[in-house]
């Protein structure tokens, strides 16, 4: 294999110094370009014809036609990347590099590009970092915009890997730029395509479908069977995490068509992942098991340690459903050796996370509480909510730059205008003098003007980096209160292990749930970056699903209707709100629905002229007088919280118990 230079600066040094040593190519470059073109063609539909055509054109091309050869060389180590063989395609595309007349020429730039994905693949992103600025710093030299593109794509795809992902985001909207100035919609196409990535590892994913729709469009009208498989996978993997399973299936079968029809390994291994994840979901193991050993074959074969991980972790999760816990920490245990070889903190998490649940269900705490701990830190470190608005500013800001540089423009050819029209006219002395005093005027008025115009924007900068400390040190405040919150649950779940006596266990479990209720409502303020209030809509339905999946209720199995005007309270009135609906949604589950055949629950919120209306109604058996006369914590608890916003309870029987509650104390944010 060629070997990578260890100093950038000598390896570019070396690049840019190639012109001086080679010969011109031959004149007969326009058959041989044919012939490339054609033998391209078959590598890129993966047909076997492709190999016997390239010996075929080596054993064509001659010692002295240096063309030829370098075309060769760039045809097999293209035909050896699309294999998965990397290493090898990297000798061939420094061979290449060598026999070009011309190092900073744009197919020159092309390879090293190729170069710099092959190292990324090999998980070397150190090398691949090297190539891909060589090759940025060459497409400036050159204008080569398409290059430039395909270098910040590439950068952009390693800070992924790594979960830097404002880096990412940055370089993905940087190589969307230099494509639309190269107008090249394959390339805008990818971007789109790339900054979706992004948002979907901030969990953005209204964005993220918003993103890979636009890619799939352009790649449609292009009819780019390759692309268009990979967008309707990156549709399906988006309708996966939207609950919309059967659209998601239906995507990622489109896309598996399309990758078995052009027998693409890499992404074949990918595809089968994704379908894998949706049977998951379907909760149809068996075929789930299937297409994920599929997927991990393939991976494996390829060397794709990245993706050997992720089949690996997603493997284990699977047995944890299967309550197969011995396999499931095996698998988990062996992604991590290959995480720890490779820097994915994503996939990392993943495992961690796994690893602490499949501890604590074989009553191995402590190393449950370790693996917990550990999960939480890179979680905490991920959460990068702060970029998901980006996206949309730093895309327009390139059509935003051209505008401005054509009114500044305008303004040039106006002034120059003037100046000619000013030369041209004759005017009286009387009249000039009378213009150059006026001009002396304005000019005194401006500097007066531009002085407090400074003055005024040095105050409001200093305001405003007061203001975004404030925000920092606030969003920081609420992120601490969460975690201390976390912990206590945690510490809670362990001492609810150890606790024999029924009544205790049962105390302990609803005192995790009111921890968890408000640690929520931090959680929702520091993660939308508003600190102002609650969203009382989405608080109620997370707080519902969360109490759902705690007490172990089967979503098909009882009928949860919501109706939630959308209210944003202050912090003080949504955490003793959110606390009555964690008591009484919980008594429901406990008590409401023994013997009752179609379980019904419903919550609603209403903003009335006489105050907030809190209802919650089951279709239980339960007494009106029994609730009313209960002396537990619970009922004390609620009462006690319906005091604190001067509310009014209601609670009769109509087919189930009926909780109104008019709330005359409560403020709007």
């Amino acid at each position: 294999m060629y070997p990578p230079m260890k100093n950038f600066r000598t390896l570019l040094i070396f690049l840019l110094l190639a012109n001086f040593h080679m010969n011109g190519f031959s004149s007969d470059s326009l058959a041989v370009n044919i012939k490339v073109g054609k033998i391209k063609q078959y590598i890129q539909s993966n047909n076997d014809s492709a190999n016997v055509m390239l010996e075929a054109f080596r054993k064509e091309t001659t010692k002295s036609n240096l063309y030829a050869q370098s075309q060769y060389h760039f045809l097999k180590g293209y035909l050896l990347q699309k294999k998965g063989k990397f290493a090898e395609a990297i000798t061939e595309f420094n061979t290449f590099i060598k026999l070009q007349n011309d190092s900073t020429n744009r197919e020159s730039i092309d390879q090293i590009n190729r170069i710099a994905i092959s190292y990324k693949n090999l998980t070397e992103f150190d090398n691949a970092k090297k190539y891909y600025l060589i090759a940025a710093q060459l497409g400036n030299r050159s204008n080569y915009n398409k290059g430039i593109g395909d270098s910040y794509s590439g950068m952009g795809h390693i800070f992924e890997n790594t979960g830097k992902y404002k880096e990412a985001m940055e370089y993905h909207t940087q190589s969307n730029r230099e494509f639309k100035i190269a107008r090249d919609s394959l390339g805008i196409a990818s971007s789109y395509s790339n900054i979706g990535n992004v948002m979907y590892y901030l969990s953005d994913f209204d964005q993220a479908l918003m993103y890979y729709k636009k890619s799939a469009h352009i790649h449609v009208l292009m009819n780019d069977e390759q692309f268009v498989a990979t967008s309707y996978g990156n549709i399906g993997m988006i309708y996966q995490q939207l609950n919309r399973l059967d659209s998601a299936l239906i995507y990622n079968l489109k896309s598996l068509h399309y990758f078995e029809k052009l027998n693409s390994p890499f992404y074949l291994g990918t595809i089968y992942n994704n379908i894998a994840l949706v049977y998951d979901d379907l909760k149809d193991y068996k075929k789930a098991l299937d297409y994920h050993l599929k997927s991990l074959a393939i991976k494996e074969e390829i060397k794709d340690r990245s993706g050997l991980a992720t089949s690996l972790i997603n493997i284990g999760n699977l047995k944890m459903k299967l309550k197969d816990y011995s396999g499931a920490i095996d698998d988990y245990k062996k992604g991590m050796v290959i995480c720890d070889e490779i820097e994915t903190p994503n996939l990392k998490m993943n495992a961690y996370k796994g690893l602490s649940k499949a501890y604590q269900e074989t009553g191995r705490y402590k190393e449950a509480l370790d693996y917990y701990i550990s999960y939480s830190e890179i979680s905490d470190s991920l959460n990068t909510v702060e970029y998901k608005n980006n996206a949309a500013r730093l895309e327009t800001e390139f059509d935003t730059k051209q505008k401005e540089e054509t009114i500044a423009q305008q303004k040039k050819d106006y002034k120059r205008d003037m100046a000619v029209e000013k030369a041209k006219s004759q005017v009286q002395y009387i009249i000039l003098v009378s213009v150059i005093l006026l001009l002396l005027i304005v000019i005194i008025f401006f500097i007066i003007f531009y002085q407090k115009l400074k003055l005024s924007r040095k105050q409001k900068a200093i305001i405003e980096k007061q203001n975004n400390e404030n925000k920092v040190l606030l969003g920081e405040i609420h992120h601490r209160v969460k975690n201390n919150l976390q912990v206590i649950s945690s510490l809670l779940s362990l001492q609810e292990k150890s606790i024999t006596d029924e009544s205790a266990k049962r105390a302990i479990s609803e005192g995790k749930e009111r921890v968890k209720s408000m640690g929520l409502i931090h959680k929702m303020l520091y993660q939308n970056d508003n600190f102002s209030g609650i969203e009382m809509n989405d608080y109620t339905v997370k707080l519902i699903d969360g109490l759902m999946d705690s007490f172990g209720v089967n979503q098909s199995l009882i009928e949860v209707n919501t109706s939630l005007d959308r209210v944003k309270l202050d912090v003080d009135t949504a955490i003793p709100i959110g606390l009555i609906i964690n008591e009484l949604v919980i008594n429901a589950f406990k008590y409401a629905y023994t013997n009752i055949e179609s379980p019904k629950l419903t919550v609603k919120l209403e903003q009335k002229p006489e105050g907030l209306v809190l209802q919650i109604k089951d279709n239980g058996k339960g007494n009106p007088d029994e609730i009313n006369n209960s002396v537990s914590f619970g009922s004390k608890l609620v009462k006690s919280l319906i005091r604190q916003l001067n509310g009014e309870l209601t609670l009769i029987y109509e087919d189930g118990l009926n909780y109104s509650i008019l709330i005359k104390d409560y403020k709007l944010v």
